[in-house]
């Protein structure tokens, strides 16, 4: 990415450059350079790829004040050639680490519902096979779908609670370890109250 600051006027006048007007951005604003990139990577790489490195290239020009004359620029220590100009920079680097993003979601992770007979969706996604794991001894629930590959849209059945006592479970969504990816989990949190729940 690259961003260029307006140059200010000058007049050449008794062999030098002065009677500086309309000053350069960088002399009276504050000017901070951002990176936006968008990495794409193959799913099977997204383990090697963890960071890189960025290398800034910053140019600078004389600047020149109404009486003074030439100020040269200070600390450039780095030269290079364009066309027949030499041009002065600094640069400075940058790690910049990717975060890659999960291969697993879900549309809701937690459920809060009224003691009646029921039914909610759930929609999920995965990067390859994944598998909805239901507590044994929990009788008063069920999935639709305990097993895919994929995108998919189960839904979560529950009895009506006839106790005065809510009850709660714990459903874990597991995707498959891959040859390129590692297993992830994600933990859906189901309970059901005594009494009504207001809907959102």
């Amino acid at each position: 990415m690259f961003q260029k600051v307006k140059r200010a006027k000058q007049n050449r006048s008794i062999g030098k450059w002065q009677h500086l007007y309309e000053p350069a951005a960088l002399s009276h604003s504050a000017f901070s350079p951002k990176n936006s990139w968008v990495w794409k990577f193959p799913t099977n790489k997204r383990d090697q790829y963890k960071s890189f490195e960025s290398l800034f290239r910053i140019s600078t020009m004389n600047t020149i004040s109404r009486y003074s004359g030439s100020q040269s620029p200070k600390h450039i220590i780095n030269t290079f050639k364009k066309g027949n100009n030499t041009v002065e920079y600094v640069e400075q680097s940058f790690e910049i680490t990717l975060a890659s993003p999960p291969l697993l979601g879900v549309s809701k992770s937690n459920f809060l519902l009224s003691n009646e007979a029921q039914s909610v969706p759930l929609e999920l996604a995965a990067q390859g096979p994944w598998t909805i794991h239901v507590p044994a001894d929990q009788h008063w629930l069920r999935v639709s779908k305990v097993s895919g590959i994929g995108h998919s849209n189960v839904n979560i059945s529950v009895d009506r609670l006839t106790s005065d006592q809510e009850r709660s479970t714990a459903l874990t969504l597991v995707k498959s370890a891959g040859i390129n990816s590692k297993e992830e989990r994600i933990t859906i949190e189901v309970m059901q109250s005594a009494g009504t729940v207001p809907t959102d």
